[in-house]
């Protein structure tokens, strides 16, 4: 009676191992396109650039490889297996990686879609470095506090047309002011309310500077307070970071 032999036994390697196991890891494609926005933005990437220097026929797609090394040379060689892998396989193609929808994406943070068709529309830039910081957790009852400060502010300024943020980038850029990115002290904050005849009593500029300590150094994110309390200031944000600028704000 002949012997049956028993089935070989084929295992993947390592690498395909791993491969599988982060692949089955779940992804919020969401907040990877999220992340991934804001390091396009803080950083003014331009994707673009990179990846066509893999697509010479200007076709959309690149092999995965290439897609793979687009994103290292653009400086984004910091994302997990995982998330490489549910960027693949949501902007797969024919034979590759549809790297111009991805682009397409991306890119909104730097620009309005369609803008091209209003040529002379501008979109005012905001700091890179310190936009969509989240703000210090104080009390329920000095939040509620400071809800109804912001408020007050914020009808303040567009009853009076205040330009909030402008002031600001000027203390910061004057030599003798400390060289902090986007952030004041807080006495300097104080002094450019007073500019702007905002008054506030010093418990209220003392839980409102707290709140607006972004970086946990005393110093207060006035990016942060004009986005809250000027409606100019916050639509010029890009909708990936939360704003609310749209084509609509173009149109003749």
């Amino acid at each position: 009676r002949d012997q049956v032999a028993p089935p070989i036994m084929v295992y993947p390697g390592r690498a395909e191992m791993l491969q599988v196991v982060e692949a089955s890891k779940k992804v919020d494609p969401d907040a990877l396109e999220q992340a991934l926005m804001e390091k396009v933005y803080k950083r003014r990437i331009r994707l673009k650039e990179r990846f066509v220097e893999f697509d010479p026929l200007r076709t959309g797609e690149v092999t995965k490889f290439k897609f793979r090394t687009a994103l290292t040379i653009a400086g984004l060689d910091d994302m997990s297996e995982k998330d490489l892998l549910a960027l693949e396989h949501k902007y797969k193609g024919k034979d590759g990686v549809r790297y111009v929808k991805l682009i397409e994406k991306l890119e909104t943070a730097f620009v309005v879609p369609n803008m091209e068709q209003h040529p002379t529309s501008t979109v005012p830039q905001l700091a890179t470095s310190s936009v969509r910081k989240p703000l210090v957790e104080l009390s329920p009852s000095e939040e509620a506090e400071v809800a109804e400060i912001l408020e007050r502010i914020r009808l303040q300024v567009k009853i009076n047309r205040l330009e909030v943020k402008q002031p600001f980038d000027d203390f910061m850029h004057n030599e003798n002011s400390a060289k902090m990115m986007h952030r004041v002290t807080r006495q300097q904050f104080r002094q450019v309310l007073g500019r702007l005849h905002i008054d506030l009593t010093n418990h209220e500029a003392d839980v409102l500077s707290r709140k607006l300590d972004t970086h946990q150094d005393g110093s207060v994110n006035y990016v942060e307070f004009a986005v809250r309390v000027d409606e100019a200031v916050a639509a010029a944000l890009p909708p990936a970071l939360g704003g609310t600028i749209t084509t609509a704000k173009f149109k003749s």
